[in-house]
């Protein structure tokens, strides 16, 4: 169950989408302390191109003289763990509920799903006459950046039109209508700062436009009234008739997909975030992580079976895999769609061999024969790249195993490169894609039976087996090695070895598992997730923070990730078949829901104690293998 935390409100997060792109991600304090905060960011060209417009309706109460701020933000560096806010839920509205002497205001907000529109309304409950002024604070901007609005800053503008006000800049601008008078007066809010930048090493100052004021007389007992916001000028449908049509969108989503351990259904909310339409390709694809990832080819094809096969999403499900092998190249999808019109980037050796374990993870829920034996001959031809030598000096070595990229490229999972620094090399044989390669030779293999081709793809795989166990092992400890590079094996002990076990085609022989998955427990297991080496190893970096290059040198050589969950528990399944285990690990996953952003899961977290969450707050493969290892329990 999500509960909302007072003491930690500052430190969690609430995110609603809008299945563009866009969304709004704000604290459950109502406190601004990252950059990426706002009530309304939207993508212009859809997933990307994402500006943050409206960082918040401040809301200030005025009793007897007095003023309350409900959700201002911090006016300085130091600290604060008081908020009026004294609840917060999600349920596809974010609810708010602020009280204080005698007043209670309830503000509802939610997106009109697949448009840019939100409908916001405001309930208040009071024992006294009071004043409520809102005042919306403007930050028209990329929302990477943080920008500072000065007085001499002549780019805003505000137009009052009936009940419309209009906000705009040369970038983009927004239209809030309201029935609340409004009451013009420019001026910059006072500064915010974004303690989380502080540690990330960004800018971590800002102040906003504000052209003016909304009020609204309070008087003792119930009353209501609401607002919209959109990019332009319309026929805006009632907010209240915007909030129920998402509340009710997301409530038969959840009564469809039925997950039976209620417990994790905040998980089922959290996986719809995810997919969003591209306008580029007219087809669905997968933000893999908010507030600042768009779409990948990796994850989305690690998450889509949570986020679709798990939820009842099979036509989208194939339309994820059916766009990228339609902009494959030389038999490798993309890594990932830039932002604007450029072409898309294709810097991975794992992504298509992880896009064969979709198509059989789907296959494996639909029995869709007709759209493997309609898509074999193109998965036939990628192959073929691949087996011949393709782009990223991908190619098969004499021995059988699949050998990628060179000292310069960062292909695998593990993929940082910041300033010509190749964090991790893991070029050569990796223990992963050789795993990952095995089991695509059996999906094509399996697939061959279906379409009744004459393709002996078995033959190749006993060939990748033999050498993957004879070159991959380490007898002396016994584990894998994570490395092959110029015939040189290397001992480091990272969560890839999983792989070899945790695919529905395992690579190791079945005699190493148990010793392979005690490995991962005794090294890189904590509550959420696994590190992504050993603590024991030389390189190994157990915080997360700091400038870019400090946390690019973390990323993969000590920060654990959530995502790992998900092999080790099948991996563990398979190997010891102790359900109980499995759902003690589960169990130990649920305080994380009510950490970062609420109900959903974080990108990654310190490798030391206690594991602060880290990265993206919502991650689409994190929450995907978790609820997939739940749905497989189920």
């Amino acid at each position: 169950m999500i509960k909302f935390d007072q003491s930690k409100a500052n430190e969690q997060e609430v995110l609603i989408t809008n299945g563009l792109g866009g969304y709004s991600l704000l604290s459950t304090s109502g406190i601004n302390f990252r950059k990426y905060h706002s009530l309304y960011t939207v993508s212009l060209k859809a997933p990307v191109a994402r500006t943050h417009i409206l960082s918040k309706l401040l809301m200030t109460l005025s009793i007897g003289g007095k003023s309350h701020q409900l959700n201002a933000d911090l006016k300085e560096a130091s600290d604060s763990k008081y908020s009026y806010a004294t609840s917060v839920t999600n349920t596809g509205a974010v609810i708010e509920k602020y009280e204080v002497e005698g007043v209670c205001v309830t503000r509802r907000r939610a997106f009109d799903y697949l448009t840019s529109r939100m409908g916001i309304c405001y309930e208040i409950v009071s024992d006294v006459d009071a004043k409520l002024t809102i005042s919306p604070l403007f930050n028209i901007r990329d929302h990477h950046d943080a920008v500072p609005v000065t007085m001499e800053d002549y780019s805003y503008d505000y137009v009052l039109e009936s009940k419309a006000l209009i906000c705009k800049t040369a970038l983009s601008g927004a239209v809030l209508v309201s029935e609340l008078e409004f009451t013009p007066n420019v001026r910059l809010s006072e500064t915010s700062y974004y303690k989380t930048e502080t540690r990330r090493g960004y800018p971590d100052l800002e102040n906003h436009y504000c052209p003016g004021d909304y009020s609204y007389a309070i008087s003792k007992g119930t009353q209501e009234f609401s607002m919209t916001i959109d990019l332009e000028m319309h026929e805006v449908g009632h907010a209240k008739e915007i909030i129920a049509k998402e509340e009710k969108r997301i409530t038969d989503f959840e009564r469809n997909v039925n997950l039976k351990d209620k417990r994790f259904e905040p998980l089922v909310l959290a996986s719809d975030q995810f997919i969003v339409e591209r306008s580029t390709t007219g087809t669905k694809t997968v933000i893999a992580g908010y507030p600042w990832f768009t779409d990948w080819g990796r994850d989305t094809m690690i998450a889509l079976p949570g986020l679709t096969l798990e939820t009842g999403r099979y036509a989208e499900a194939l339309e994820l895999i059916e766009t990228f092998i339609a902009y494959q190249k030389q038999g490798v999808i993309p890594n990932n769609f830039p932002d604007d019109d450029e072409e898309p980037m294709y810097n991975t050796a794992d992504a298509t061999l992880w896009l064969y374990q979709a198509i059989f993870a789907y296959y494996q829920k639909t029995k869709d024969d007709a759209s493997i034996k309609r898509l074999f001959p193109k998965l036939e031809e990628m192959f073929s790249y691949l087996l011949a030598g393709t782009i990223n000096d991908i190619y098969v070595d004499e021995d059988g195993l699949m050998s990628t990229g060179n000292e310069k490229t960062q292909l695998t999972w593990m993929d940082v490169k910041v300033n010509g620094w190749v964090v991790t090399p893991r070029h050569g044989k990796a223990v992963e894609i050789n795993a990952l390669f095995y089991n695509a030779l059996c999906v094509m293999d399996a697939f061959s039976k279906i379409v009744d081709a004459d393709r002996d793809y078995a033959k190749l795989a006993s060939k990748v087996k033999l050498k993957f166990n004879e070159l991959f092992w380490n007898e002396k400890e016994n584990r894998l090695y994570d490395l092959i590079i110029d015939g040189v094996r290397h001992d480091i002990i990272r969560p890839n070895m999983l792989f070899a076990i945790s695919l529905p085609f395992t690579a190791l022989n079945r005699d190493k598992w148990e010793a392979v998955v005690n490995t991962a427990q005794d090294h890189l297991l904590f509550d959420y997730g696994l590190r992504s080496v050993s603590p024991e190893d030389k390189d190994y970096h157990g915080k997360y923070e700091g400038d870019l290059l400090s946390r690019d040198g973390a990323y993969h050589r000590g920060a654990g990730w959530g995502w790992l969950i998900g092999p080790y528990l099948e991996a563990h399944y398979k190997t010891f078949n102790d359900k109980d285990y499995i759902k003690e690990r589960l169990d130990l996953l649920l305080p994380h829901l009510n950490q970062a952003a609420i109900g959903s899961i974080s990108e990654n977290f310190e490798g030391d104690a206690p594991n602060a969450p880290r990265g993206c707050c919502a991650q689409a493969w994190s929450v995907a293998e978790v609820l997939r290892i739940v749905r497989m329990m189920e």
